[in-house]
């Protein structure tokens, strides 16, 4: 008695196909996409008018996580959350520098004048859209934003101002743009909107920033 193998059904072959191209179509989306930050206000001008010259306080309160369709929700590990906040905590000791104030970092909200918090929630799945632009190996193009993948609260303790900045990442796809795919390394780099809103909500400025 002989034994066959039985022949896969043309359901199976076509399943196997479908995870061969979504394997290569994840890499090819990666290399032919740009992406920039762009931020978003709630109101046009935050009154927040401090003078100049002076010494200014802050703490810096962050929260970071990531989302996948596959795995949902994951925090990001304590010592990378350590490693992130000391990054937020250089650039706005720099920022304030820069326009003059003699600022230093705190322990504590109570002690102070600036609390900030950081909301940092990154979207590492691809968009709809942006599948037919892998499965089709960059012919059709693609392009979608993620919505709210940083948000930065600024709250004085003395005469209190607040204002909420939100950052979303817009991206392009297509097979043409596989040249200056390279370009996203400089146009999402998180501590530039994060940058730009400190500069706003600090002297007030009457007009929306944008990243572009």
């Amino acid at each position: 008695m002989t034994n066959r193998r039985k022949k896969p059904a043309d359901g199976c072959i076509l399943q196997r196909w479908f995870i061969v191209l979504a394997i290569f179509a994840v890499p090819l989306l990666e290399s032919c996409a740009v992406a920039h930050h762009t931020i978003r206000n709630d109101i046009w001008d935050t009154g927040a008018k401090m003078p100049t010259n002076k010494a200014i306080s802050f703490y810096v309160d962050i929260y970071s996580g990531h989302h996948t369709n596959t795995y949902g929700v994951r925090e990001t590990a304590n010592a990378d959350l350590v490693a992130l906040q000391a990054r937020y905590i250089k650039t706005t000791l720099a920022t304030l520098t820069r326009l003059g104030y003699r600022a230093h970092a705190v322990d504590s909200r109570d002690d102070a004048y600036l609390n900030i918090n950081v909301h940092r929630f990154i979207q590492l799945s691809a968009l709809p859209q942006e599948w037919l632009t892998g499965l089709s190996f960059g012919l059709i193009p693609s392009w979608g934003t993620r919505h709210g993948e940083f948000e930065y609260r600024f709250e004085t303790n003395i005469n209190p101002m607040v204002h909420t900045y939100r950052v979303d990442r817009k991206s392009y796809n297509h097979l043409l743009l596989i040249p200056v795919f390279w370009v996203s390394f400089f146009t999402l780099n998180e501590q530039k909107p994060y940058q730009e809103a400190l500069v706003h909500f600090v002297l007030g400025l009457p007009a929306p920033l944008s990243t572009n």
